[in-house]
């Protein structure tokens, strides 16, 4: 039940990241990177991970109760 919870949280996540312009992902990138060097995917990741909990934030899910999935 989580792990169908989280897959839609990241699709949803994945779908407003695709909405975005170059600019918009380049400004969510910098603000979120702390300064270093990360490859293009790595960027997207980074960006989609701050978009999962800006979803969860609005939705009032915690996202810490995902984490269970990731042990």
């Amino acid at each position: 039940m989580l792990k169908k919870e989280k897959d839609e949280l990241l699709k949803e996540a994945e779908a407003r990241f695709n909405s975005l312009t170059e600019q918009e992902k380049e400004e969510l990138f910098k603000k979120f990177n702390k300064g270093m060097f990360f490859s293009p995917e790595i960027q997207k990741d980074i960006v989609i991970g701050e978009l999962f909990y800006q979803i969860c934030a609005e939705k009032g899910i915690d996202p810490d109760k995902f984490n269970i999935l990731n042990t």
